[in-house]
């Protein structure tokens, strides 16, 4: 029987990856849906009906600023480009949401927050989950921060306001990286002759290889 962390992330990997069957791709129909943006708390969005035709599979999005007005209306152009984010209003629920949520790929974080700041929230994002990429949302005061972000880990920054086209292009690739990274575990943890290592040592050494030779 495989260990419980390999089937851990096996099943982790086959959801990220969205994988099917290509019998299934080829005869899948075609059709319309609802997509809609979901909230911590009991505030509704509505839903946006979107063609969902021959998408490929997008990021599960976790969006994360205290400027509730600001993270609903980039929420709302996410829906627009078929994502489904959930946002939430402070560092702390978004940890929440991470621990009941393992699918979740990418946070978009704003850096200057009450309370939790982000720095502070990316640290205990990648302490926790790892795998999970962030992109910064900063304004031109806080620079120094993202800077000091992208060292503990965060995958980009971008300044606010920001184009949608470009986010939508830092959150392809950010969720790309994550899948990419979470493949790369899986192969290593079903490897007969691994040496022991726990799982976040065994990541940092997949992304040490991954890292372009100077």
């Amino acid at each position: 029987m495989l260990p419980r962390a390999i089937v851990k992330y096996w099943l982790e990997f086959m959801r990220t990856c969205r994988f099917r069957p290509t019998l299934e791709k080829r005869h899948q129909p075609e059709a319309r849906g609802q997509l809609s943006v979901r909230l911590s708390g009991e505030d509704k969005l509505g839903e946006i009906e979107v063609e969902k035709v021959g998408q490929m599979a997008r990021a599960k999005l976790l969006m994360v600023d205290n400027e509730k007005a600001f993270i609903e209306s980039l929420a709302r152009r996410l829906v627009l480009r078929n994502f489904t984010p959930v946002c939430v209003f402070s560092g702390r629920e978004a940890l929440e949401q991470l621990r009941k949520q393992s699918d979740i790929e990418v946070v978009i974080l704003d850096v200057r927050m009450t309370g939790m700041d982000g720095i502070e929230t990316i640290r205990e994002i990648k302490r926790r989950f790892p795998l999970v990429e962030v992109i910064m949302l900063t304004g031109h005061a806080t620079i120094e921060s993202a800077v000091e972000g992208m060292k503990i880990g965060a995958f980009d920054y971008l300044l606010k306001p920001c184009e949608i086209d470009v986010l939508v292009s830092k959150i392809e690739a950010a969720a790309a990286q994550n899948r990419y990274y979470a493949k790369r575990l899986m192969e290593e943890l079903i490897k007969p002759y691994q040496p022991k290592m726990d799982e976040a040592e065994l990541l940092r050494k997949i992304k040490e290889e991954a890292k372009p030779a100077k």
